[in-house]
């Protein structure tokens, strides 16, 4: 016989002194599978309500494990969703972070276009302003003079 049998399903009964068919195999101990095998041939007083017992365990242990399993499954359902609502914020943000960088972008090269639009404006002005200038200074008293001549204590030379 293969088949061994643990001590620990028996319920305390069968140590109590009602029950002594293990010593009815020849009074050797129950750990010796050859003279405890009655409750795996069915002879044992006990066999029916043992097969209750391993019946209701078995019940209770996979409620237990389809609990612990529904348990897992909503955590991981929540997590998920947790996950996936992270992920569509930090999405949104990054849409909303990528328009207004675009915008700043657009914003930046119309500033900079008008930046040099106006300092062409001005330099052309000024180059106007200062040509004008110049052909003043050098037609002043109806006598061309070089514009170092025209600046500082040579003004009135001729």
């Amino acid at each position: 016989m293969t088949s061994t049998v643990s001590i620990s399903p028996c319920t305390p009964k069968c140590y109590s002194g009602s029950c002594n068919s293990y010593l009815e195999g020849g009074g050797m101990s129950p750990l010796n599978p050859t003279t405890f095998g009655s409750y795996t041939n069915g002879t044992h007083p006990l066999q029916g309500e043992y097969q209750e017992w391993r019946k209701q365990r078995r019940k209770e242990k996979g409620v237990r494990r389809r609990k612990e399993r529904r348990k897992e499954q909503e955590v991981r359902k929540r997590n998920e969703r947790r996950k996936e609502k992270g992920v569509r914020r930090w999405k949104e943000k990054e849409v909303r972070r990528r328009n207004e960088r675009t915008k700043e972008q657009e914003v930046r090269k119309r500033n900079e276009r008008r930046k040099e639009n106006g300092m062409r404006r001005r330099e052309w002005r000024r180059k106007e302003s200062g040509m004008r200038r110049r052909e003043w200074r050098r037609k002043e008293n109806g006598v061309r003079r070089k514009e170092k001549e025209v600046r500082g204590s040579m003004k009135c030379w001729q």
